[in-house]
């Protein structure tokens, strides 16, 4: 309980479309309008929706994640810090050595003390606001 894969969610949107091909044969099939009134909406309501939803969401065959480029704003951006993490670094300390005028300014990556700033020499004056 609590844990399911994107297997699931696809496995549900699945069922939910084949439950709707066959709640269309049952009520073809039946005579009595107040029974077919009560079968569909009852039973599909906002299932074929979620169904649409699940499909517009999730790509089993995507490379970095589940969820489909564009169908939300922030997993897009988390996605991009995760592939695009040197970029992103690169441009904060080309930002810092302009703001500070440290031509040596470096960020670092450690496995101990994570995302770190260097600089070589030891007397350095900073850039006047």
């Amino acid at each position: 309980f609590g844990r399911g894969k994107p297997q699931h969610l696809v496995a549900l949107a699945t069922t939910i479309k084949e439950c709707d091909k066959i709640l269309t044969q049952i009520t073809a099939h039946v005579s009595n309008n107040s029974i077919k009134q009560y079968i569909r909406p009852s039973l599909t309501g906002d299932m074929t929706a979620l169904s649409h939803k699940i499909d517009s969401a999730i790509d089993l065959k995507l490379f970095d994640g589940i969820i489909r480029k564009g169908y939300s704003d922030d997993v897009d951006e988390a996605r991009k810090l995760k592939t695009d993490t040197k970029t992103i670094i690169d441009q904060i300390q080309k930002k810092y050595k302009e703001e500070t005028g440290i031509a040596s300014l470096r960020i670092k990556d450690s496995k101990h003390m994570g995302y770190t700033i260097h600089i070589a020499g030891t007397t350095h004056r900073l850039k006047d606001s």
